[in-house]
């Protein structure tokens, strides 16, 4: 689902209306005009609304029935004649700004359009790096999204972001002054996550000797990030369906019903629905989830922002490190830009602070430019793409590579993505696309 931006004018005359419609052109965002009545219909993917009063409107009324009809988007109100006790309720009623009139078109806009503006470009640019059209489009519906309070599914390949994305996703919403809660489901057994999402009373188990407080009731007026929502067992499939549905839950070993006031937002790098299709992922479970969808764009697929971005994350990870931030050879830079980036991000992440600890530790020249990457990443043996197409050759070298290492490992994934010093999820899904040798795994 792409969904663009929209700015919410009511009653703007045209004085006003040229200015914010030049703003929207540059910031990409559309603009519609709507009355207070319909203002709700548009209240989705919204930015800002802006309502211009007149003489003799009941100004207060008026706002109170906008800020309702808006919802969480940030309202505006330009006045040609208002009461220091009207701008105080109006205010109060929830209304961000009140701005008298008439005035000159810039400054009504420099006053109007900052939160927008702040929420287009500069928190998403800080920290999804770059200006492909695939990271631009992710930007705006984040921002569309963020304003809504609908179930959110962030898919896409490991190492892609999607962490990140949920975090920002939060920082933008009006949730944002409350706590952002991450669980990851693939990171503990089954018995574990109930407790940790629902929470347990006391006795509730061996070992409960104290009353928990689940994720859920954590993350009350905040966001719920459900991370690796594939792996959840049928069971908690089942339970976590009916919160979503029917916004009520239960501690383990309690049957007292407890409001959730969290929105989620989940995260897989699975094909859900060829879970679904093949039985392993509840149906309802899915559209449920899949309200609102945001797909995540491989590395491989925006190459344009590897430059930016490999300077971005050179300068945070020497920073985090204590280091000088190092100079990328030319050979290290070229074989960068050729490397097809299985892992996306995060493995770039890991062989660029893997560079910069040999470069500080007077190593950067081993080895040769060629194999660089290969050393600095899971093994020389990842496989790489000749017109997006795998090559049969690297996928036969990347599958005895891992049956070697899982063999050397007991067949213990956590075990072998320690040693080859990886995140255990990337570890899983390059083993998973290889026919059969999962099964050999466990985690």
């Amino acid at each position: 689902m792409q969904l663009i931006p929209r700015l919410l004018l009511i009653d703007v005359s045209h004085r006003y209306y040229s200015a914010f419609a030049r703003w929207a052109s540059e910031a990409g965002v559309e603009v519609v005009v709507c009355d207070r009545e319909t203002v709700a219909g548009y209240s989705r993917e919204s930015v800002l609304c802006v309502y211009q009063s007149f003489s003799g409107d009941d100004i207060v009324g008026s706002a109170r029935h906008l800020v309702n009809e808006a919802r969480s988007v940030p309202l505006v109100i330009l006045s040609p004649k208002i009461s220091i006790v009207e701008a105080a309720q109006i205010i109060e009623a929830g209304v961000r700004d009140v701005i008298q009139i008439p005035a000159a078109a810039e400054e009504v806009l420099a006053r109007a359009a900052p939160r927008a503006r702040r929420m287009i470009f500069d928190v998403p640019a800080q920290r999804l790096v770059g200006e492909s059209p695939a990271i631009q489009r992710l930007r705006k519906e984040l921002c569309a999204v963020s304003a809504l309070d609908s179930t959110v599914l962030i898919t896409g390949e490991t190492g892609t972001g999607k962490g990140l994305t949920a975090q920002i996703l939060h920082e933008l919403s009006p949730r944002s002054r409350r706590v952002f809660v991450h669980l990851d489901c693939s990171g503990l057994a089954g018995s574990l996550i109930e407790s940790e999402l629902f929470g347990h009373e006391r006795g509730a188990f061996t070992g409960a000797v104290a009353p928990r407080v689940g994720r859920i009731e954590a993350a009350a007026g905040g966001t719920l990030f459900l991370d690796e929502i594939g792996e959840l067992s049928p069971a908690l499939q089942s339970k976590l369906l009916r919160v979503l549905q029917d916004q009520v839950y239960e501690r383990v070993g309690s049957n007292r019903p407890r409001t959730m006031s969290a929105r989620v937002v989940a995260a897989t790098n699975n094909d859900l629905e060829s879970a679904v299709e093949a039985g392993r992922f509840r149906r309802d479970l899915y559209f449920r989830l899949n309200v609102v969808r945001i797909e995540m764009p491989p590395l491989r697929e925006r190459t344009e922002d590897l430059p930016v971005l490999v300077q971005s994350l050179l300068r945070t990870i020497a920073g985090r490190l204590g280091v000088a931030v190092p100079t990328i050879e030319p050979a290290f830079r070229e074989d960068l830009a050729r490397h097809d980036w299985p892992g996306n991000v995060r493995e770039l992440m890991n062989v660029l602070e893997r560079y910069i600890v040999r470069h500080h530790a007077g190593l950067a020249d081993e080895p040769s430019p060629n194999d660089r990457i290969g050393q600095l990443s899971i093994a020389s043996s990842l496989p790489h793409r000749q017109n997006g197409t795998l090559l049969r050759s690297d996928r036969i070298n990347e599958r005895r590579f891992l049956e070697a290492e899982l063999a050397a490992a007991g067949g213990n994934i956590s075990r072998m993505a320690r040693k080859l010093g990886i995140a255990r999820s990337t570890l899983r899904y390059r083993i998973s696309l290889h026919e059969n040798l999962r099964e050999n795994s466990q985690d």
